[in-house]
């Protein structure tokens, strides 16, 4: 789907609120149309309407769905089914296309950029002339691929979540959660 850009002198925040509140008030309007219909079954049934409506992009001329509840998030919501193969019914498909977001990934990312400072975004400064200060670097990807690595072992087999297990024992890739120290021993002695 091409990009819309905003024009200089309106704030993107502002159009984002207001495809937000289009979204919502049409959303309101089919509610007071079915009022004993739940919420999540409207929104299935305005996903499932836009399945049919679906339009080709690219150079692929791959269908994407233009999402009817956008969020401020993801204002400009669209989602192509790659593997479509005919095989799922209408409400399946519109429950898969309602499930889909880039919430957890954007999160992901921050959580990565901010723990493992050298890949953090770099700083500007409006005194500094649109300069970029890139103070906390590495100059070697090499060490950034080993820092995300190590990263990766951290989240996946250190730290646990509210039911105290990490993702891999919930997975059922590993029995416990590792010490940091094995980590390590590991790395020094072993790698």
């Amino acid at each position: 789907m091409p990009p819309t850009f905003a024009s200089p002198r309106t704030d993107p925040v502002d159009e984002k609120r207001e495809r937000v509140a289009q979204a919502r008030s049409r959303f309101q309007q089919v509610k007071a149309r079915y009022p004993g219909v739940s919420d999540e079954d409207l929104k299935l049934v305005l996903i499932a309407g836009r399945l049919a409506t679906m339009r080709a992009h690219g150079p692929w001329n791959d269908k994407w769905l233009d999402h009817p509840l956008p969020t401020m998030a993801e204002p400009d919501k669209a989602i192509a089914h790659l593997t479509d193969y005919g095989d799922l019914d209408v409400v399946h498909a519109a429950r898969l296309f309602g499930k889909v977001s880039l919430r957890a990934i954007d999160r992901f990312f921050m959580q990565v950029r901010r723990a493992v400072s050298v890949i953090g975004r770099p700083i500007r400064s409006p005194r500094t002339a649109e300069r970029v200060w890139r103070g906390r670097s590495a100059h070697n990807p090499e060490v950034v691929v080993k820092l995300l690595e190590m990263y990766r072992v951290v989240l996946n087999h250190v730290e646990t979540g509210t039911n105290g297990r990490t993702p891999a024992m919930r997975l059922g890739l590993a029995e416990g959660r590792i010490r940091f120290e094995d980590i390590i021993y590991f790395i020094y002695f072993d790698g």
